[in-house]
């Protein structure tokens, strides 16, 4: 202005100092474009006002995407301010939305990459686009009342409205989605006064939240014996996921796929019994398939070795008490009568 004023007066200030400060600010326009990774040519006037009002330290807050999905604060910044101030700055990968309210008014989704915030916009929530999976166990008790665990996995993302990933592509966003998972997370309300209550988002806590009910209702309809064979699985599996599925369609979430682990009960002497059961069941079948003689001869092998096993245990019986010098004849004969009468006995049909 000075130089413009000195070389001319006021002709020097309308051909000197005007157009080197028009020059100045248009350069300055430009230049902000190729400072920032733009979306599109509209985010230009707020690319602009980001460049100056930085350098003038008014700016509101930027966050990056860290390595966490979390937003990272990079530049510190008052969004309450409204003197030329703002925009802030919200950046995220392809694989990542973001969320942002002021609280009062404006509910915005910004698709990956780079977006502006405005005045009073709070921290923003990111939102992850990829697949995620969850698994976690669950106790539930069949019919008959006897307590099983079951480990459930379930793939989901946001609904995508059926949009496929592709190459050179941010991942499908759906902006209705978005904000049904953000905005639809439930509070889970302890009994314990000590235990806090806190809300289970959606990518987090909230699809266990949800499933599990579901499994312990569908494994309530089955005994032990029923869990135990090879049909219930796949069909208690189907149904849990449909039944999930139609739950979480309300909250944004689309599932694609899931199913449950080996059905456990929680009792070792259950799992004994079955075992057992099992074998039974197996040496049966083995013992059909056999001829005549075959069988026979298996069964008579059984009952010899039970019978040796049983005569081994009277030895050993007997030996115990002619080991002890107070035994009497008496009770030696009672202690026979002890084994032959006893499990032992039954057990070897003597």
């Amino acid at each position: 202005v000075i130089f413009g004023h000195l070389a001319g007066g006021w002709i020097g200030l309308l051909t000197i100092t005007l157009p080197a400060i028009a020059l100045f600010w248009f350069g300055l326009y430009h230049l902000s474009a190729y400072t920032l990774p733009l979306n599109d040519k509209n985010q230009r006037g707020s690319a602009f006002r980001c460049l100056v009002t930085f350098t003038m330290g008014t700016n509101y807050p930027y966050y990056f995407v860290d390595k966490d999905s979390q937003p990272e604060l990079r530049v510190e910044g008052n969004s309450f301010l409204q003197f030329f101030a703002g925009p802030g700055i919200v950046y995220t990968g392809c694989d990542h939305a973001a969320y942002i309210s002021d609280s009062v008014f404006k509910n915005r989704v910004f698709k990956p990459g780079l977006n502006f915030t405005g005045m009073f916009d709070s921290e923003p929530r990111i939102v992850d686009l990829r697949p995620q999976l969850r698994a976690f166990p669950v106790e539930a008790k069949t019919k008959d009342g006897i307590p099983i665990q079951v480990t459930t996995f379930i793939p989901f993302r946001l609904d995508t409205g059926g949009q496929e990933v592709e190459l050179f592509q941010s991942f499908p966003i759906r902006e209705e989605a978005v904000r049904a998972a953000v905005t639809g997370g439930l509070t889970e309300r302890k009994e314990d006064d000590e235990e806090e209550s806190g809300v289970k988002e959606w990518d987090g806590q909230l699809v266990p939240l949800i499933a599990t009910p579901i499994v312990q209702d569908v494994i309530s309809r089955y005994n032990i014996d029923e869990l135990c064979g090879t049909g219930p699985r796949e069909e208690i599996s189907a149904e849990v996921i449909s039944r999930v599925t139609e739950t979480l369609r309300s909250w944004g979430i689309e599932v694609i796929g899931g199913g449950i682990s080996n059905l456990i009960p929680q009792d070792e002497a259950v799992m004994e019994r079955r075992l057992e059961s099992w074998r039974a069941k197996w040496e049966w079948e083995i013992l059909k398939d056999m001829d005549g003689d075959k069988r026979k001869y298996i069964q008579d092998l059984g009952r010899a070795n039970s019978e040796v096993t049983f005569f081994k245990h009277l030895v050993k019986t007997a030996k115990e008490a002619v080991d002890n010098e107070d035994t009497s004849l008496l009770e030696l004969i009672r202690s026979f009568g002890n084994v032959i009468g006893g499990p032992e006995g039954r057990r070897y049909d003597m």
